[in-house]
């Protein structure tokens, strides 16, 4: 799980990003967010991504669950070659989820569908058992701690992977992030873990408009900083080798995902018009940027705008006049910033999203910040063990059936559509 290098133009696009206000606030009324999260995840793709679970765990047990377990290790063997199926149709993996392949496996699971929905309901998983054992032999340190809490978080931080590779992102649903999300107690997490999850918690919720969530849980990520500095031996646990992972590779990711945690509960505040909250978060941002070693000069444009929405305008101009004399960025933006800052008097920090454009700001920051981590060596430890090889096969397959299913269900008449392109009547 290699993640695309890269720097200058990153950590640019990184401040850049998190001035963008959304152009389409969550329209939530007096619904609250854990009343929204429920209905998000109270859908086709869950319940597909459900049943996948069930019939690895339910094979010897029904016609059904080992047909879809079949043509999940198929999806699974194409995309990382887990050797389970080895002898069926021989080569190597293609490392690619067709649209045949979607299609298949959403028919298999489709079976299941109504237990993955009960699954559901269930609220916690009643009755289920943890999977990953039945793919592969687990390391015994992991053997040891593995339950469904702990599975949980394995999922949803693959999933994280996975969808802001900034490569080859894979198409996860956002539901089946949310559901791993709401499903996961960071409290009852191994050190290490308890101390990344709730930051990648905080942008998933983020990135789905879950503002008062994403805000919960980058605040207990603040207050879990320090179980990061266990995080080597955490990954030694999870995938059974020693890991050459160190404090400051250690320190990054805790800066790291801090940065990104901040940074999407700010936007997603400012997508609210909730503009004292969105500075809150966007002063954190700026903290934990600086400790993940984003020059000054790159932090000038986010300094900048915090200044404009406090109403300092002397502090705003030279943050401003800071960004704009960065030799990183293009000559159009450094035009456009001149002209914010010769009509600055009397404005606020909406003229700094009216002269870049909104457009501009819209880069993928989550993608940025991984690929940041990449950098520093943090994902190294996870390449090419069975573990992370696993949880991203079944994390990739569900997701791309989930997906499907999500494609099939954006218009009318789904259900016939499914009917027609898998079941073929």
């Amino acid at each position: 799980m290699t993640l695309l290098a890269g720097k200058g133009t990153a950590r640019i696009g990184l401040v850049f990003v998190l001035l963008l206000t959304v152009t389409s606030g969550c329209q939530c009324g007096d619904q609250t967010d854990e009343e929204i999260l429920k209905e998000r995840i109270d859908c086709t793709a869950v319940h597909l991504y459900l049943a996948a679970k069930i019939a690895i765990i339910k094979a010897d047990q029904s016609p059904e669950a080992k047909a879809a377990q079949d043509e999940l290790l198929k999806v699974f063997d194409a995309l990382h070659g887990s050797g389970k199926t080895a002898g069926a149709g021989g080569g190597s993996p293609t490392h690619e989820m067709t649209a045949t392949d979607a299609l298949a496996l959403a028919k298999a699971l489709y079976h299941l569908r109504s237990e993955g929905e009960e699954l559901l309901e269930s609220g916690n998983e009643k009755g289920l058992k943890p999977f990953l054992p039945l793919l592969l032999e687990a390391p015994p340190e992991l053997a040891k701690v593995l339950d469904l809490n702990m599975e949980h978080a394995l999922l949803l931080s693959t999933m994280f992977i996975l969808k802001f590779h900034p490569k080859a992102p894979t198409p996860i649903p956002d539901e089946l992030m949310l559901y791993e999300a709401w499903m996961t107690d960071t409290k009852k997490l191994i050190p290490g873990l308890r101390g990344l999850m709730p930051s990648i918690k905080s942008i998933v919720y983020a990135n789905n408009e879950l503002c008062d969530l994403a805000a919960k849980e980058a605040e207990i990520a603040e207050q879990e900083r320090g179980e990061l500095a266990k995080i080597a031996e955490t990954i030694s646990v999870i995938v059974g080798e020693t890991t050459t992972f160190e404090a400051e590779q250690a320190k990054q990711v805790d800066a790291a995902v801090r940065v990104i945690a901040h940074g999407v509960s700010a936007n997603c505040y400012l997508g609210r018009d909730a503009r004292d909250k969105a500075i809150e978060e966007l002063d954190q941002f700026v903290e934990a940027a600086g400790e993940l070693g984003i020059p000054e000069a790159e932090l000038a444009l986010i300094r900048g705008y915090i200044a404009l929405e406090k109403g300092d305008h002397t502090a705003a101009k030279k943050h401003l006049e800071t960004a704009r004399d960065n030799p990183a960025i293009d000559a159009e933006t450094r035009d456009n910033l001149q002209e914010v800052i010769d009509n600055l008097e009397g404005e606020d920090s909406g003229i700094i999203e009216e002269k870049l454009g909104k457009g501009y700001f819209a880069l993928n920051s989550t993608r940025i910040v991984v690929r940041h981590l990449d950098e520093a060596g943090v994902f190294e430890a996870l390449k090419d063990t069975e573990v992370a090889r696993t949880l991203a096969g079944f994390a990739a397959a569900a997701g791309g059936a989930g997906q499907k299913a999500k494609e099939f269900a954006s218009g009318d008449g789904w259900i016939d559509k499914i009917k027609k392109r898998v079941f073929g009547d």
